[in-house]
């Protein structure tokens, strides 16, 4: 190896020293190939790197999909400190049901002779929905009633001719024969008409005229809740009504919140189809989990309050119970509170624009806000650090969920607005992470 030391010209070397002399070889044709396989992949090596680094650039300046040209960029914007009103609240979702289910069956056997209900008519509470022959049910009370009649007069003649007492007794206890013969006489011919007890909408109709039916003595004939029977889900039933005027929910809690449901909490119950928010109440809380479930889930019932228009029986519904209200209370947005040395501060932007760190203390956190029981008082204004997107040409783009806690609800973090830039808002989750 020649080492060198000066800088001599060219091929000359340094003065006084000697340089070493080099055998000069030629290549050969092998090694001079060699040499451009070599030159040709050092150079595309180059382009490589070159084109991966440009790429990597231009992906960290587009901070987010291919073509949107997007940055999710950290600002602190300045919001006042205000009173409001904070709510607590469980979020489920369930199916709307009809409040009342009426699964009717004749009571009695025979022929159709009419069928007046039809699905989807509305009928009050009392109208005939359909009947059965009665021709022999006639016969029977006819009978029945001459019987009691008969027994009446033997007892008035018995008493007048003054016979015995134990006559008298003889006939009294015929009476009560005769009269039980005949009130089951009456049933029979009443059971031979079909009336609905509620007001409502047929949902099934079972029956048509002229075929025979058989009398079932467990006919549903009183109203209960749940969703519609009859031959739309096997019941059975000849007619089914359900109500239209009430609705009900049945869903489950889990065991982290049934605690802190009571019956007549505040519903807000929102459809998930075009029909619009309607208020409830929270009327049942079972205390015993139901089985077969891997979380223990508790049942519970929601009640419509009034009438609500546009609500149909199999709508789904988002449902928010408010377990918690807190009225007037100081409330900032929750990413304004930061921690020092473990405890919670604001910071405080004065009127000349500095910026001092409050200590506060703090209550309930629920939907993005955290309320102020100590420390600040109304019209004060904090800096809060949130997220906008910068750039891009679609607006309404979501940034990553931000969680919020303590507190019954999370909030997630949304962008809003159509210019590809837009403040940060908070809306409720559902409970089961929805």
């Amino acid at each position: 190896m020649v080492q060198t030391t000066g800088a001599g010209p060219l091929g000359t070397p340094p003065d006084g020293q000697r340089s070493a002399e080099v055998p000069v070889v030629s290549d050969g044709p092998q090694q001079r190939r060699r040499r451009r396989r070599r030159l040709i992949l050092l150079a595309a090596g180059a382009l490589l790197l070159v084109g991966t680094s440009l790429g990597l650039g231009l992906g960290l300046t587009a901070g987010g999909p291919a073509g949107s040209g997007t940055q999710l960029r950290s600002v602190t914007r300045v919001v006042p400190v205000r009173r409001g009103t904070m709510q607590q609240a469980i979020s489920a979702n369930g199916v709307i049901q009809p409040a009342q289910v009426a699964d009717l069956n004749f009571t009695v056997s025979g022929r159709v002779t009419a069928v007046d209900a039809a699905v989807g008519q509305t009928v009050g509470a009392g109208a005939v929905l359909a009947a059965v022959s009665a021709t022999a049910l006639d016969v029977q009370e006819a009978s029945a009633q001459a019987s009691y009649d008969a027994a009446e007069a033997k007892l008035a003649a018995d008493r007048n001719a003054g016979a015995p007492t134990s006559q008298v007794q003889a006939d009294v206890a015929a009476i009560a024969a005769a009269a039980a013969q005949l009130t089951t006489a009456k049933k029979a011919v009443a059971g031979a008409t079909l009336l609905s007890p509620i007001a409502g909408t047929v949902a099934s109709v079972g029956l048509t005229v002229g075929e025979q039916v058989s009398g079932s003595s467990g006919s549903a004939s009183s109203p209960s809740r749940g969703p519609s029977g009859g031959t739309l889900n096997g019941s059975g039933a000849q007619v089914v009504v359900e109500s239209t005027d009430n609705f009900v929910i049945d869903t489950t809690v889990d065991d982290t919140q049934v605690g802190a449901l009571a019956v007549g909490d505040h519903v807000l119950v929102v459809p998930t189809a075009s029909a619009p928010p309607v208020p409830g109440t929270l009327t049942s809380v079972g205390q015993i989990a139901q089985p077969g479930t891997g979380i223990p889930s508790y049942p519970i019932t929601i009640t419509l309050t009034g009438t609500p228009s546009g609500i149909v029986a199999g709508m789904t519904a988002q449902l928010t119970i408010v377990v918690k209200q807190l009225k007037g209370v100081l409330e900032v947005p929750t990413p304004a509170i930061s921690y020092k040395r473990g405890r919670p501060a604001v910071t405080v932007v004065e009127a000349g624009g500095a910026r001092v760190v409050h200590p506060v203390t703090i209550g309930t956190t629920t939907g993005g806000e955290t309320e102020i029981t100590h420390g600040l008082s109304a019209g004060a204004r904090v800096a809060v650090r949130v997220e906008t997107v910068v750039g891009g040409s679609r607006g309404g783009r979501r940034s990553n969920p931000v969680v919020i806690t303590p507190g019954a609800l999370k909030a997630r973090a949304f962008v809003t607005g159509s210019s590809g830039s837009g403040f940060v808002g908070y809306a409720p989750l559902q409970a089961n992470g929805g």
